[in-house]
């Protein structure tokens, strides 16, 4: 914020749920309204202004694997992403794995993200990496 133009006291960051309320209803002094948290905040926030929210109630957020892709920052990256904090508006939901990746890195993550619990859904090309 220090190397731009926008004043600090432009951008106010909310840490507890109690204050939202009575925030949302400052229409005439707030501009926008950046939402993170979860589907249920971030409804609730969008139900209860006519502040422009900048928001989305659900992820659709995804890790693409290129076969120049370090393995083991792929699997550390992955399991932090996927399992650090999951309830997260951006937990990873999608792996992409290039088709040139499959047999390289997919056994690694799969065994890894397997072996914490996670659940894997997987196509025809990556199941047969996987055997």
């Amino acid at each position: 914020m220090a190397s731009t133009a926008v004043p600090n006291a432009a951008i106010q960051l909310v840490t507890t749920r109690d204050v939202i309320d009575s925030l949302l209803e400052c229409d005439k002094h707030i501009d926008l309204v950046i939402p993170r948290g979860s589907n249920e905040l971030v409804r609730h926030i969008k139900a209860n202004t006519r502040i422009p929210v900048l928001g989305h109630a659900d992820g659709l957020c995804s890790i693409y694997i290129h076969p120049d892709a370090d393995i083991d920052s792929s699997v550390r990256i992955l399991i932090d992403s996927k399992l650090g904090y999951p309830a997260a508006c951006n937990s990873v939901e999608t792996l992409l794995v290039h088709a040139d990746a499959l047999n390289t890195h997919l056994p690694a993550i799969a065994s890894a993200l397997l072996e914490k619990g996670c659940s894997l859904r997987c196509d025809d090309h990556s199941k047969a990496a996987l055997k």
